[in-house]
């Protein structure tokens, strides 16, 4: 199995100020996507280049019921890395091997959210955890034939680097193995994600305790 970073998730109470902070720090900012009814949330993006794409996700200020989603999001102080998605077209076989690796995985579903032009875009998302590796285990995404968000977002930042801690590398590493993801796994005496994002000699740090989404 081969997969890829496909964005990673910032939880921010506001998308708008967020948005504001990255763009007076970043000297880019990222667009407003749209609103996902089902859970009270809105979000803004910002391309990392070809594939890759960071997602600020917090609360739709019109939606008369936020759902779990949204007030956790509300909740945050500031900003944080809640976790990642990975790129894969066929959902089902990673469903399958996913309990070999000590993953729990709902079964494959749709997804939607309308952009601010009106148009919906839609994908299939398979929801994996794990209780011990928490947020540092992705969830996986297939775009369909929508226009994957890197190349509709914001263009010119980068992802300059990326890592994730946690107190037993070993098991992540070996869940990584198993995904064909590639990336750098640290000792941490707790669950970390840490994204470094550039444009020209800006730099923009992301950390986050991870938390599991599924």
């Amino acid at each position: 199995m081969r997969c890829q970073l496909d964005h990673f998730i910032v939880a921010v109470p506001d998308v708008r100020a967020a948005s504001l902070a990255v763009a007076d720090g970043l000297g880019i900012a990222p667009a407003f996507g749209g609103a996902h009814p089902d859970h009270g949330t809105c979000n803004a993006l910002l391309s990392l280049g070809e594939g890759r794409y960071l997602e600020f996700i917090g609360p739709d200020p019109t939606a008369t019921a936020p759902g779990p989603l949204a007030r956790r999001a509300a909740s945050v102080d500031g900003a944080e890395v809640w976790g990642f998605a990975v790129a894969l077209g066929d959902l089902e076989s990673l469903a399958r091997m996913a309990p070999s690796w000590g993953l729990q995985a709902t079964a494959p579903f749709d997804g939607s959210r309308r952009t601010t032009q009106g148009e919906v875009l839609r994908w299939r998302l398979l929801g994996l955890s794990s209780p011990a590796l928490g947020g540092l285990v992705p969830f996986a995404i297939d775009w369909l034939d929508t226009p994957h968000p890197s190349r509709t977002a914001p263009q010119g930042a980068r992802l300059e680097s990326w890592h994730v801690a946690h107190p037993q590398p070993s098991a992540v590493e070996t869940l990584y193995r198993g995904l064909g993801l590639e990336v750098s796994v640290q000792f941490g005496l707790r669950p970390a994600i840490v994204a470094v994002v550039s444009h020209g000699a800006r730099r923009l740090t992301l950390t986050g305790r991870s938390t599991s989404l599924y």
